[in-house]
């Protein structure tokens, strides 16, 4: 849905290899769901807005609320989306942000 909406996309199985991506490309949005493989996705979060401070980080997930460690500015998409929803939340007018 991302490359539909015109977006570049880089993908990663895990956290670990979603700062490796992070560090190594010019990343200006992060979709992340809040379980991961190998960390919590409020932790990943955390770190790559560390990192990069003026990303926006979108939390894509079944839960009804972002993680209590979310970065200032973050937004839910719940799942189910559709791709309006996902164009919406990166437009930032998805009423769940």
């Amino acid at each position: 849905m991302l490359a539909e909406l015109g977006h570049q996309v880089i993908e990663a199985g895990t956290g670990k290899e979603a700062l490796v991506e992070l560090e190594s490309n010019s990343i200006d949005v992060l979709i992340t769901d809040i379980g991961l493989p190998d960390t919590v996705g409020g932790d990943l979060a955390v770190r790559a807005v560390a990192e990069k401070p003026d990303l926006t980080v979108v939390f894509a997930t079944g839960e009804s609320h972002k993680p209590g460690n979310a970065p200032p500015g973050s937004r839910l998409l719940q799942k189910p989306y559709n791709e309006m929803d996902l164009a919406a939340v990166l437009a930032g007018v998805n009423a769940g942000s």
